[in-house]
């Protein structure tokens, strides 16, 4: 399972995720697994992470995902709404066929760019709160395969607000307010919360990869939580552009370029990881916002 930490700023998006898979007795699978995929639609440009299994019908996830946004002949039509209650649906089409389906957690983060303001909203088959006495979490209903019913509410920050969001997911209960390591999580998170807004996209960046790997020395959870990140970044460059980027940190290097699986209006591209040494921001793609739908 994968921990996902998004941080939602009026100016920025950025979302991290550590790149472990682990067989279901905690056993290593893949230690550089692909969990992202950064689309550009209608009016949003937005990360997808996932959390839960690592296989849907026989394909890995992230390519599970990929293929859905593949499919959209004109992915520049296509709301960021109707995107979420969509994929939903392609979700619950395959999981309703398993007598016992496992969790999925699909987080999308980006802005909206039409309301200008940046969002996070999730896409989940099981209803879950954090244990007050535990680390486990509490399932109000165990995993179905029915995603349509725990779509959430798109979190939003309002345009003149400098209040950010910090959302954890995915095994989030590393950062349990009610034991030692989960407050040390906490107060490595406040700081970053609290001047998001006016830190570089990069200082949150590695203050979010330092929190994940934080979480990997937990000591119950930790063997399922990689040291190696993928972050997601959105960032305002100005009020004409939206600049994504994509930064694979390696534990023992240099954070070094990747992208992700890319959809857009102006074309796909698979996920591509570049060599180490080679361009940093090798993930980076601007879109000019489109014009507000006159009324």
């Amino acid at each position: 399972m994968t921990l996902i930490i998004t941080v939602a700023a009026k100016n920025k998006v950025i979302q991290a995720s550590d790149r472990r898979l682990t067989h279901l007795d905690g056993r290593l699978y893949n230690d550089q697994a692909n969990k992202a995929v950064c689309v550009s639609c209608n009016n949003a440009v937005f990360s997808v992470a996932y959390t839960g299994i690592a296989h849907v019908d026989g394909r890995k996830t992230d390519e599970w995902i990929a293929d859905y946004f593949a499919a959209i002949p004109d992915i520049g039509q296509k709301p960021i709404h109707e995107i979420q209650r969509e994929l939903a649906d392609y979700a619950s089409a395959a999981f309703s066929k398993r007598s016992n389906p496992p969790l999925l957690q699909m987080v999308l983060s980006g802005f909206h760019l039409h309301l200008n303001r940046p969002f996070i909203m999730s896409i989940l088959n099981a209803k879950y709160r954090l244990s007050p006495t535990s680390l486990a979490a509490d399932y109000l209903e165990p995993p179905s395969g029915n995603f349509r019913n725990s779509l959430s509410v798109m979190q939003q920050i309002a345009g003149k607000r400098s209040g950010t969001i910090i959302q954890l997911n995915g095994l989030f209960t590393v950062a349990h307010p009610n034991t030692a390591f989960g407050r040390i999580v906490q107060k490595r998170l406040k700081k970053t919360k609290k001047y998001a807004a006016y830190m570089e996209h990069y200082e949150v960046a590695d203050n979010l990869v330092s929190a994940v790997r934080l979480a990997h020395r937990h000591p119950e959870l930790g063997h399922a939580i990689g040291k190696d990140v993928l972050v997601m970044i959105h960032d305002i460059a100005d009020r004409e552009q939206m600049v994504f980027e994509a930064r694979y940190y390696a534990v023992g290097l240099s954070p070094d370029g990747y992208t992700p699986h890319l959809f857009s209006p102006n074309g796909n591209q698979r996920g591509t990881l570049f060599p180490y040494g080679g361009v940093p921001a090798s993930g980076i793609w601007t879109n000019k916002p489109p014009e507000r739908p006159k009324r």
